[in-house]
């Protein structure tokens, strides 16, 4: 049994997909609480400051248009908490500002003591993986406890192939 599975979010049907998983899981009584991650990206490149901000001339205020995102990843959040909890679920959803999702996932999922984080991948490799990076790969890196990997043709489609500590496993839906 996991007393807390973390499952970061990233509003893409590829991350979504996880939490068909969830409910699986949960069917099954292996799941006690479902934490529902989403972590909105902070300013981090010169571009992204508005010019005032620089002292030169007046630029362009961005806070309502990050205040709308902030906002709109909430609510996002929300629907999916009020979704799961209408399946009997114990939900509970957080929204982060980071600058790298990868290292917020890893550090809230350690200070938090989850037991389990389930997430969706595309699976790329070589070429692929080097200029899209893999947040999944990354989080895999620096945690201590087990990542249930999802690949995207899994998340997406009723067979399910799952990656549980580095071994394939299969499971039709």
């Amino acid at each position: 049994m996991f007393n807390k599975i973390l499952v970061p979010l990233d509003g893409s049907a590829l991350a979504e997909g996880a939490l068909s998983r969830v409910l699986d899981l949960a069917r099954q009584g292996l799941v006690n609480k479902v934490i529902l991650l989403n972590v909105v990206k902070l300013k981090t490149r010169l571009t992204d400051i508005p010019l005032n901000e620089l002292g030169i001339g007046m630029g362009m205020d961005t806070a309502p248009q990050w205040h709308e995102e902030l906002g709109r990843s909430r609510d996002y959040l929300t629907s999916w908490e009020f979704r799961l909890r209408s399946q009997g679920l114990k939900v509970e959803s957080v929204l982060l500002e980071g600058r790298h999702p990868a290292r917020d996932i890893s550090k809230f999922a350690q200070e938090s003591d989850v037991d389990l984080i389930l997430v969706a991948t595309h699976g790329y490799t070589g070429v692929k993986r080097m200029l899209f990076g893999s947040v999944a790969a990354k989080v895999i890196q620096k945690v201590r406890m087990p990542v249930f990997l999802i690949r995207e043709a899994a998340a997406v489609s009723d067979q399910v192939k799952y990656t549980f500590a580095g071994k394939p496993l299969s499971h039709a839906a």
